[in-house]
C-alpha cells in the first residue's frame, strides 16, 4: 500500500506540489489526471525515491521511508533513460547486474517477459532503433522484470496500438489480482476510464477531486 500525506516541494522557487495527499491501496489502480505541468511527475520521482520532499510524508508497504526499494519498479516517461546496452535482450539481462540470483532464474523471467510483449523479433536490435510503440514495450518488459509490490507507471500507453494496450490491459489486471498497488500517470482518458478502481485530477500542484 502507498499513503502520501501533505507533500510539498518545490525548484527553483517554483512550488511543484503543494499538500498532495493519496492512498493507492494493495490491488488496485489509481490514476492521476492533468496537465503537463500540474506535478504528475514529480510525485512519482518522490514515490520511487528519486528525490525527497521539502515536507510531508510517504507511506511505502506501511513504513516512512525514503531511497531505493527493491519492491518498487517505476516506468519513466522517457524510457530511452532505462536503456544501457547494444540489444534489447543484453538490456533486459542488464536489469539483474546487481542482484544475485541464479542464471536459471534470470532466463526465466526474461523469456517470460520476452513472450508476454511479444519482443522475440526485437531481442538483437539496438533499443534506441525501435519504434516509439517497441521501445515502449521493452521498457514495460524490463520494469516488470522487477516483479514489484508497487509499480509506477508514467504515461505507459505511450506509442502502443490498441491491441498491446488491451494487453497491458491484461497485465496490469493479473497484478491487480495478484496485489500489487498500481500508481499511472496518464493522458489516455479512454485507458483510464475503462481499466482505473479511482481516479485524482492533479492541478497546479495538488489533488484537486478524486
Amino acid at each position: 500500500m502507498l499513503e502520501i500525506k501533505d507533500l510539498h516541494v518545490s525548484y527553483g522557487g517554483i512550488q511543484a506540489l503543494r499538500g498532495v495527499s493519496l492512498n493507492v491501496p494493495d490491488g488496485k489502480i489509481v490514476t492521476l489526471i492533468g496537465a503537463n505541468g500540474a506535478g504528475k511527475s514529480t510525485a512519482l520521482s518522490l514515490i520511487a525515491g528519486e528525490n525527497a520532499p521539502q515536507s510531508g510524508k510517504i507511506l511505502r508497504f506501511g513504513a516512512h521511508t525514503r531511497g531505493y526499494d527493491a519492491r518498487i519498479a517505476w516506468l519513466v516517461q522517457d524510457v530511452r533513460a532505462l536503456f544501457m546496452k547494444q540489444t534489447v535482450e543484453d538490456d533486459l539481462f542488464d536489469f539483474f547486474d546487481d542482484k544475485k540470483m541464479p542464471d536459471a532464474e534470470k532466463r526465466a523471467r526474461v523469456d517470460r517477459v520476452i513472450r508476454l510483449w511479444g519482443l522475440e523479433a526485437l531481442l538483437d536490435r539496438h533499443p534506441y532503433d525501435l519504434s516509439g510503440g517497441e521501445m515502449q514495450r521493452a521498457a514495460l518488459a524490463k520494469v516488470l522484470l522487477a516483479e514489484p509490490r508497487l509499480l509506477l507507471l508514467d504515461e505507459p500507453t505511450k506509442g502502443l496500438d490498441a491491441a498491446f494496450k488491451t494487453q497491458l490491459a491484461g497485465i496490469l489486471a493479473k497484478l491487480r489480482a495478484d496485489g500489487v498497488a498500481i500508481l499511472m500517470v496518464t493522458h489516455d482518458l479512454d485507458f483510464c476510464a475503462a481499466y482505473a478502481d479511482r481516479v485524482a485530477l492533479v492541478f497546479d500542484g495538488a489533488v484537486a477531486s478524486e
